[in-house]
């Protein structure tokens, strides 16, 4: 194990350094309310510390729950509203979990334009109140003036001190308002006490009984949520036990960087007694990472979940990410189409499943109400207009809409009749823990991107901003959809047919031009490009990767002859057609149009770059070792052969030549596994996929010789 990082006694000596481990912030611990009373306790104390409005101050207000948090700014904008006569003008904002990935990100332009960043230059005129929850307290660089807390967990308290007088450069007030005993807690603690006697007393300490503690039979155990009030109850007890024996002077205690320091190694065993127990986590075992790094087997029976290794075994409720999009495709389009318009984090909202359940429970219920009014309202020339047009998408949601897909692996679609009709035990299992994506139509977002089941108006989507790398539109005319050189199309999907099944309308989903290409089709699509220019350029550009990564000139010359090689599968009649290359000019490398996917029939043109490589006098020449590394990077540029590559479409050899091909493919990659690690494999394709992609990118952007 190596040293912890530290600062040293000339660091400390530093004039910065010394001045932000001494920010001058002073702690004041208030008399303990009721949970009702919470609310209004910390707005009234973040009222005066502004002065009751008469200071521009930043002041942030932490606390431990978003209710909470609604409610003290609530409370805060009622304080500045006053009799009505007087008016106070103030800035607010909530700073949450729970809320969309786009909306967070116009906070974070918001907490820099108000000041509350650190180093920030902008002040406000007005008093600015950021009222905060757990979501504050990592992860950005907050800096107020003075600070408002309920009383939390000691790592939690700590990181909240960190958000005020960041960088010591004034005087910050911080108050603390704990939460009176309440009856739930109380009963726990005595039964706990009882418990503990029994135990001193000699009873068994391994007894299981889970009795309720009735008089005559005294339990043994506490039960789970009993256990977890207690626990938390003595760690904030021990929190404030921490915080009152910091060095104190007029009633206010030294909450300074170096204060907090000096008591962590003064009073060891109260800290621990404050802190979170660092929950555990499993053994990082080779055969677990090999199972995770087999990426193109759809299943494994021995690949866990990665959650364990990354936050350790912690009782935490099952999180669900909503996904609003305007345009959602057919239950058959389903997998193709999330595969060209594939969810961004910034679309996303991350909360607890159980949430969203009834979040959408209350959406698909309203809905469903207001399609029986519309059915028994009299009908009107309007009513029948809108008969005329519910083939437009846009038109009100029907019944028989499919307005949800779960994007588990098989991408399942949920019409609203059935999610109106889903048990909610049931809805449950079937998000927990993933992804879905839902009709905008259902709304229920608010304006700060939180899940608001009334709001009726449709949600906006993020996909239709430049903030994304990618657009869907509906057209009607498939010609229409490459008229802007701006994008490029990356799939076309039928959205509405007339009677006779024939599309009339498709969705379109387009990148932009200057990203990389969503699918692997779409990275063979831009500029017409000749292979053997595609190649060079992709030559080119793994040398330049090559040489800034410090490769020794013996690897530089393997990672470019797989560059070389890398795409001569594209020289099958086959793919040529399918991507409808002018005969005049095959072998193209990249072309203009979209593949004819009947045609190209799942052919990989990896799987048909390997026999030209294998007989390239150049590949021939290299040790096993090496030749075994080029010949994997590939097969695996696109991110297959992780073992599996498929055979299908393959026309160069017959049925039980490519059973064996695919064969050596999944033999390779576990010899180049053993020899690299999982980690060095997936850096070598990595390199060779970064330069395939640095060409695409050149030649869409600049063009080439056009072969």
């Amino acid at each position: 194990m190596g040293s912890a990082l530290q600062l040293s006694d000339a660091d400390r000596k530093h004039e910065i350094v010394k001045r932000r481990i001494d920010a001058k912030k002073r702690i004041r611990i208030l008399e303990s309310v009721e949970s009702s009373a919470l609310t209004g306790a910390l707005a009234s104390k973040a009222w005066e510390l502004m002065g009751s409005g008469q200071h521009a101050y930043r002041v942030i207000v932490f606390v431990d729950g978003r209710k909470v948090a609604e409610g003290v700014r609530d409370a805060v904008v009622k304080l500045a509203k006053g009799d009505g006569t007087s008016k106070i003008a103030i800035e607010t904002e909530l700073f949450v979990g729970g809320r969309r990935v786009a909306e967070r990100e116009e906070a974070a332009n918001w907490l820099a334009a108000h000041g509350l960043l650190a180093g920030s230059t902008h002040r406000s005129d007005k008093p600015v109140f950021l009222i905060a929850t757990s979501a504050g307290e990592v992860g950005v660089d907050l800096d107020a003036d003075h600070a408002v807390l309920d009383l939390v967990e000691w790592e939690r308290m700590v990181q909240r001190l960190g958000r005020v007088n960041r960088r010591g450069d004034g005087a910050a007030d911080v108050w603390i308002v704990p939460l009176s005993l309440d009856d739930k807690t109380k009963d726990a603690l005595a039964k706990d006490e009882k418990i503990r006697a029994l135990r001193t007393d000699g009873a068994d300490a391994d007894d299981e009984n889970e009795d309720d503690g009735a008089d005559d039979k005294p339990a043994k155990k506490l039960k789970v949520d009993e256990r977890a009030r207690v626990d938390s109850w003595k760690r904030r007890e021990a929190t404030q036990r921490a915080i009152r024996s910091l060095p104190s002077s007029d009633g206010a205690h030294d909450a300074s960087p170096r204060a907090l320091t000096d008591l962590k190694s003064e009073k060891t065993a109260l800290i621990e007694a404050g802190s979170t127990p660092a929950p555990l986590h499993p053994e990082l075992t080779l055969a677990v990472v090999q199972s995770w790094s087999m990426t193109s087997l759809d299943e494994h029976t021995g690949r866990p979940s990665v959650q364990p290794w990354l936050r350790g075994w912690v009782d935490e409720e099952p999180q669900t990410s909503v996904v609003w999009r305007t345009w959602l495709p057919r239950t058959t389009d389903a997998k193709a189409f999330f595969e060209a318009a594939a969810v961004e984090t910034v679309e996303t909202l991350e909360t607890e499943s159980e949430l969203v359940v009834e979040w959408l429970s209350k959406l698909a219920k309203r809905v469903a109400k207001a399609n029986e009014e519309t059915r028994r309202a009299p009908p009107t020339d309007a009513a029948e207009q809108n008969d005329v047009e519910t083939e437009n998408p846009r038109a009100p949601l029907a019944v028989d809409d499919v307005v949800m897909f779960v994007l588990d692996k098989k991408q399942r679609a949920w019409t609203l009749e059935a999610l109106n009709a889903i048990d909610k035990k049931e809805l449950f299992r079937e998000i927990a823990g993933e992804t879905i994506v839902v009709d905008a139509r259902l709304g229920g977002l608010s304006e700060g991107g939180l899940l608001d089941s009334s709001r009726t108006e449709c949600a906006t989507d993020v996909s239709e901003t430049r903030r994304v790398p990618f657009r869907v539109r509906e057209v009607e005319n498939l010609e229409a959809a490459v008229a802007d050189n701006d994008w490029r199309v990356e799939a076309t999907f039928a959205s509405r047919t007339n009677d006779d099944g024939e599309a009339v309308a498709w969705l379109v989903v387009e990148t932009d031009i200057k990203q990389q290409s969503t699918t692997p089709d779409g990275r063979s699509t831009g500029r017409e490009q000749a292979l053997d220019e595609h190649q060079a350029f992709a030559e080119r550009h793994a040398r330049g990767i090559a040489a800034r990564v410090g490769l020794s000139p013996e690897h530089v010359n393997l990672l470019a002859l797989a560059a070389v090689l890398h795409d001569e599968g594209k020289k099958a009649e086959r793919w040529q057609r399918a991507f409808r290359a002018p005969k005049e000019k095959r072998p193209l490398g990249k072309t203009t149009s979209r593949p004819i996917q009947s045609i190209l029939s799942g052919y990989r043109h990896e799987l048909g770059s390997l026999p030209y490589a294998e007989r390239d006098p150049r590949v021939a020449a290299l040790s096993p070792e090496d030749r075994d590394l080029v010949l994997h990077m590939i097969a695996a540029h696109h991110g297959f052969a992780r073992p599996i590559l498929r055979t299908d479409g393959c026309e160069d050899a017959p049925p039980s030549a490519l059973v064996e091909r695919a064969r050596e493919i999944a033999l390779r990659f576990a010899r180049l596994e053993k020899r690299w690690g999982p980690w060095g494999l997936a850096w070598w394709e990595t390199l060779l996929r970064a330069a395939d992609q640095g060409a695409s990118r050149e030649n869409d952007i600049g063009g080439g010789g056009r072969g």
